[in-house]
Parts: structure tokens; C-alpha cells; sequence
């Protein structure tokens, strides 16, 4: 019989990052390898996971366990109030700065900018690796007008384009992954789609990558 090894768990996790029953067992699995500290951590974090609030002692340990698993972590208390740590990737010509949430003991939240989030196989390696279900473009902001919220994408057939910077602005291969009505100005070069509230443009914008970065990682939708 195979045994499985750290990167066939973090396949199956990273497949499903719903299913806290493979989490469960992959504690079991660091236990019996000597890493009990991210095996309690994992455990804890989703005994935790939708309470709102549990007593300072637990929050201690929480933090505790983070901080000897990860090196200058740090609890951020806005705007999620979750256990963050910041990483760099690249070098000094070529860095990506993301800044990771946690939840049930792995990341579960990348907030980044557009470019770093599409640069290269970025978005690929961090979803091979972590099981992300919320991706925050922080430099990126739907555009208001009349209480409808909309996202721009420049059409790549219409030939070369300079970025203007523009914070509404998204790249079409994210773009055609958007789920919303498509707003037309009869402007073959840009496309457009427009969502009732902040929150439902921001979510599609977030789903959008989560497709986009999940193909480019060999996963399924979820």
C-alpha cells in the first residue's frame, strides 16, 4: 500500500479546501511525523472556525502556535481579524508582495495588486500550494456611477493598448471569467460589466480569479 506523503494531503486539500475531513487527517498524518505544532494549530483553527468570538487564553495559543510555525507572522485585526503573514517572491528586479489570511490552519485569502496576481505562474504556484478561496486585488476598484458598480476590460483584439491606470480596469483573461451583466457603449475596444453593489462586484471579481488561477493550476471549479 502507498503512503502518503506531505504533498498528496496538500494535493487533496488544495482540490477540495471545503473538506475539513482530509485536513483532519493530515494532522493525524504531521502527529505521527513529529510536527505536532501544525497538526494543534490546524485542529485548533477549525474548532475556531465560525465563531465569533472565543476567550483570550485560546486566541493566545492560536497566535502562539502561528508564530513558531511562521517567522515574523503577525495578527492583523482588520480587515478580517485573522491570523496574516506577508511573503515575497522574486527578486530584487522581479517582487511580489502578497499578504495571506488564515483560517483552519492554512491560508485561505491572498490580498495582492492586479499585475503581481497575473504576473507569470504567480496565481498557479500559490494555488497549488495553499487552498485560497477568496483572492482581494487591493489596487483594483469597480467603477460608481448611478448606484451600479462596473469593471472595464480592454478587448485584446483591438490591438496594442497602453494601461492608463485606471482602478476599474481588469485583464480580459480574468474579465472573461465574470460572471454579470454586459454593459455595452458600442465601443468594440473596451467591455464592460456592471453589478447592482459593491459587494456583489467585488465577489465576482474575487470568483473570477479564483477560476482563472485554479485552471492555471491543473484544479477543478469548485
Amino acid at each position: 500500500m502507498k503512503i502518503p506523503d506531505d504533498r498528496e494531503f496538500l494535493n487533496q486539500i488544495c482540490a477540495d479546501p471545503f473538506d475539513d475531513d482530509i485536513r483532519l487527517i493530515y494532522c493525524d498524518w504531521l502527529q505521527e511525523h513529529g510536527r505536532e505544532d501544525q497538526a494543534e494549530f490546524i485542529r485548533l483553527q477549525i474548532s475556531l472556525h465560525g465563531q465569533e468570538y472565543y476567550e483570550i487564553p485560546v486566541r493566545d495559543r492560536e497566535v502562539e502556535l502561528f508564530r513558531k510555525l511562521y517567522v515574523k507572522a503577525e495578527l492583523l485585526l482588520s480587515p478580517y481579524g485573522h491570523l496574516s503573514r506577508e511573503i515575497i517572491t522574486g527578486d530584487s528586479f522581479d517582487r511580489c508582495r502578497f499578504r495571506i489570511y488564515y483560517q483552519r490552519g492554512f491560508p485561505y485569502c491572498i490580498s495582492c495588486m492586479h499585475q503581481e496576481f497575473i504576473h507569470q505562474t504567480h496565481a498557479e504556484v500559490l494555488f497549488q500550494n495553499w487552498p485560497i478561496t477568496k483572492v482581494v486585488l487591493h489596487d483594483r476598484k469597480p467603477y460608481d456611477e448611478d448606484s451600479l458598480f462596473s469593471w472595464s476590460s480592454r478587448n485584446p483584439e483591438a490591438g496594442p493598448y497602453e494601461y492608463q491606470g485606471d482602478r476599474d480596469e481588469i485583464d480580459f483573461d480574468i474579465f472573461k471569467l465574470m460572471r454579470g451583466k454586459l454593459f455595452d457603449l458600442s465601443l468594440p475596444q473596451w467591455n464592460w460589466k456592471e453589478y447592482k453593489t459593491l459587494d456583489k462586484a467585488n465577489e465576482e471579481l474575487s470568483a473570477a480569479c479564483m477560476r482563472y488561477a485554479r485552471t492555471k493550476a491543473g484544479l477543478g471549479r469548485l
